[in-house]
């Protein structure tokens, strides 16, 4: 259970400090959120609403086949065997984003091994 925190946006209206959710990686994962109001006089009235929380900026990987090892995998060319390549990517505003980025890296927890980008290294369930 999160109590989420509220501030005012004007005349009757008010806006969510909203909590850290993590983004949905199945079909079955989701959120239940329960909303109870009440007036003055002691009026209350609860909604609920069940929701899976995908972010515009979320990068999955399809399943790849590759061997469980604890280094990079590289091509007879030197390349990459998997790597992690975007579209452009933009802020709420529209403008492109420049610059060093930081972002979480998360790997679900029926994961058959951990996944390391850039020496980090990220067991299943745990995001890093």
């Amino acid at each position: 259970k999160v109590s989420v925190g509220w501030y005012s946006q004007g005349t009757d209206k008010y806006g969510l400090n909203y909590p850290r959710i993590f983004p949905a990686t199945d079909d079955a994962s989701s959120y239940l959120l329960t909303v109870v109001a009440m007036d003055e006089a002691g009026n209350a009235t609860t909604k609920t609403s069940r929701f899976r929380y995908v972010p515009n900026n979320l990068i999955e990987f399809n399943t790849i086949k590759t061997l469980a090892v604890g280094m990079g995998l590289k091509t007879s060319d030197n390349q990459p065997l998997a790597y992690l390549r975007t579209n452009s990517i933009r802020k709420k505003d529209g403008s492109l984003i420049t610059g060093v980025q930081t972002g979480t890296l998360t790997v679900r927890k029926d994961a058959a091994f951990a996944v390391s980008m850039n020496g980090v290294t990220v067991v299943p369930g745990d995001s890093k």
